[in-house]
């Protein structure tokens, strides 16, 4: 997802979902792992990265 301010690009964020075996416990079975990260510029003079 990207957010837009005045035309510009001034941040991101990805969000995730994967499926991956449970070895810690030895059981082997699937589990459902979800995440997300996101950058934002904060409006001071220097430019956002490229």
């Amino acid at each position: 997802m990207l957010y837009m301010k005045e035309g510009s690009l001034s941040g991101c964020q990805l969000v995730f979902d994967a499926m991956i075996r449970d070895y810690s416990y030895r059981q082997g079975r699937f589990i459902k792992v979800s995440g997300g990260v996101g950058f934002m510029h904060n409006g001071s003079p220097e430019p956002p990265l490229r």
